[in-house]
C-alpha cells in the first residue's frame, strides 16, 4: 500500500464495501452508481475518520501520547470518533465543542460525546484557523502536561491533515482493487469535502495509480477557491512525506461549491436527495456532508453532465448521527 511505512494502529474494518446503487441509478434515469461505504468503517458510527485516526493514533503513540486534544463543530464526526479511538486504546480525550450553548440538550453526536465520556470543554464559536481557538488548545496542552499527560493535538493544519490524506491514498488504492474486480472505471468520483484533507488522498492516489477516474471535491464549509488550493497543498505535502514522485495540480480535479444555505443548514434539495436514497437504496446519508454531495450528483445528472452511459460513485463518509439533530427539518413538510 502506499502509506506502508507510517506508523499506524488498526481500529477501522476494512476494505469498506463498494456498493453498486441500481435502483437509485434507474429512479434517476443513468449513470450506473455505486456507493463507497465508509460509514461501515467501524468504530462507534464508522465514517471516513476511522480511517484517518489509524494513522493519527499511530502517529500519537509512536510519540509517547497520553492525551488527545481536539476542536471541532457541534455535531462533528471527528470529536466523536477522536473519543472513542481514544478511549479503545486507553488515553484521555479533550475535545473542544464549538458553537453550541452549554444549556441546550444534547443531541446527534453531542449526545454520544457525553455517552462516550468525553471531557468536553465549550467555545462560542469555530473557526478552525482562530487564533483564540489555537490559544485555548494550548492552554488545555499545558493543563495536561501539568497532570502528567504527553498532550498530542489533533489538527489538520499540523501533521494529523497530512496523515488524513495519506489515509485517503490508501483508500484510493484500496478501491482501485474494488474497480477491477467489479469489471468498472468509474468517470467520476464525487466526495464531501470540508478541510480538503479526504478529497486530497483521493485525486493523490488515483493519479499516482494512473486512474482515469475524475475526482470531484463538493465544498459543504469554505468557499471552493478556498477549498482547491488547499487540495493541491495537502496532496504534495504527502506526496513530499512518502518520497512519491506524484505532483497534483488543480487542473486534475474539481471542486463545486455544494453548500447551499450555509455549513450545516438543510436545504429542500437535501431533504429530498436524502427521502429518494432511502427509499430507493435504503441507506442513509447525514445532511451536513453527503446529502449536500449526492445533491450535486443529482444536480449534475439532471443538467446532463452525466449521461446513462457513464458511472460514477458517491465516497459516503458517515455522520448519520447528525440525522437525529436535525429530525425537525427532514420531517417538515
Amino acid at each position: 500500500m502506499i502509506c506502508d511505512t507510517l506508523p499506524r494502529h488498526r481500529f477501522a474494518y476494512l476494505p469498506t464495501p463498494l456498493e453498486e446503487a441500481p435502483r437509485l441509478s434507474k429512479a434517476l434515469g443513468g449513470p450506473r452508481l455505486f456507493i463507497k461505504r465508509d460509514d461501515r468503517s467501524g468504530l462507534t458510527f464508522g465514517g471516513n475518520k476511522a480511517r484517518i485516526f489509524e494513522f493519527v493514533f499511530g502517529d500519537a503513540l509512536a510519540k509517547g501520547a497520553t492525551a488527545l486534544i481536539t476542536a471541532a463543530g457541534t455535531q462533528s464526526n471527528h470529536l466523536r470518533e477522536v473519543t472513542a479511538a481514544a478511549n479503545k486504546l486507553g488515553l484521555k480525550s479533550v475535545i473542544i465543542v464549538c458553537g453550541q450553548r452549554r444549556d441546550e440538550p444534547p443531541q446527534g453526536n453531542l449526545f454520544l460525546f457525553h455517552l462516550l465520556g468525553a471531557d468536553i470543554r465549550y467555545y462560542p464559536t469555530f473557526d478552525p484557523h482562530s487564533p483564540e481557538l489555537w490559544a485555548l488548545q494550548h492552554e488545555i496542552e499545558a493543563e495536561l502536561k501539568a497532570q502528567g499527560h504527553t498532550p498530542y493535538i489533533v489538527h489538520f493544519d499540523l501533521r494529523p491533515g497530512l496523515l488524513g490524506s495519506a489515509a485517503h491514498a490508501n483508500a484510493a488504492e484500496e478501491m482501485a482493487g474494488q474497480f477491477k474486480e467489479q469489471g468498472v472505471v468509474p468517470d467520476v468520483l464525487y466526495v464531501p469535502s470540508g478541510s480538503g484533507v479526504t478529497t486530497s488522498g483521493f485525486v493523490l492516489g488515483f493519479k499516482h495509480l494512473g486512474l482515469p477516474t475524475r475526482v470531484v471535491g463538493v465544498s459543504v464549509i469554505r468557499p471552493v477557491e478556498e477549498v482547491r488550493e488547499a487540495i493541491a497543498h495537502h496532496a504534495n505535502r504527502v506526496a513530499d512525506d512518502l518520497g512519491l514522485k506524484t505532483r497534483v495540480e488543480p487542473s486534475d480535479y474539481e471542486v463545486v461549491d455544494g453548500r447551499g444555505a450555509g455549513y450545516g443548514q438543510i436545504t429542500p434539495e437535501v431533504t429530498e436527495t436524502l427521502r429518494l436514497v432511502a427509499t430507493q437504496e435504503g441507506l442513509l446519508l447525514d445532511p451536513v456532508y453527503n446529502g449536500k454531495a449526492m445533491a450535486v450528483l443529482i444536480e449534475h445528472i439532471r443538467a446532463g453532465r452525466l449521461t446513462a452511459t457513464q458511472s460514477a460513485v458517491l465516497v459516503h463518509t458517515g455522520g448519520t448521527p447528525a440525522l437525529f439533530h436535525y429530525n425537525r427539518e427532514l420531517l417538515a413538510e
